[in-house]
């Protein structure tokens, strides 16, 4: 009896802990709910943070403005997306708030529409072999 009440106890934390991706999902959605909307720059607002657990998606969503909310401008983008990918995985790689994440190989996605339209501009998905 004793051996099977010390079990318990050592189980009982382990199972008291939300699985990794519930913990995500829910620490987006109070970061989103604390921070956003999040002025970036001039033409950049961070407007959420979700994770979609079905595909372990950590999403970042922004809306442009200015400059930044036409097609044209992100062309320039689609034709450096391996760099703008390099950059952004250096970012993941670097950060230490994305360190647990990283280290489980989720996704990360950045997409950005436009304020005028609605319409998304552009996105870029960052996965694990771009970040490793």
């Amino acid at each position: 009896m004793r051996n099977l009440l010390l079990l318990f106890l050592i189980a009982l934390p382990a199972a008291c802990q939300k699985p990794l991706d519930n913990r995500i999902a829910d620490d987006a959605r109070q970061w989103t709910e604390t921070n956003c909307p999040k002025v970036v720059d001039e033409m950049t607002r961070l407007d959420s943070m979700t994770y979609h657990i079905p595909t372990q998606v950590l999403q970042y969503w922004y809306t442009v403005s200015g400059e930044a909310d036409s097609e044209e401008y992100w062309r320039q983008y689609d034709q450096q997306v391996l760099l703008h990918k390099r950059q952004l995985a250096r970012r993941l790689r670097l950060d230490p708030d994305m360190r647990e994440l990283v280290a489980n190989r989720r996704l990360f996605q950045f997409n950005y529409y436009s304020a005028t339209t609605g319409k998304r501009l552009y996105f870029v998905l960052i996965t694990p072999y771009e970040y490793e």
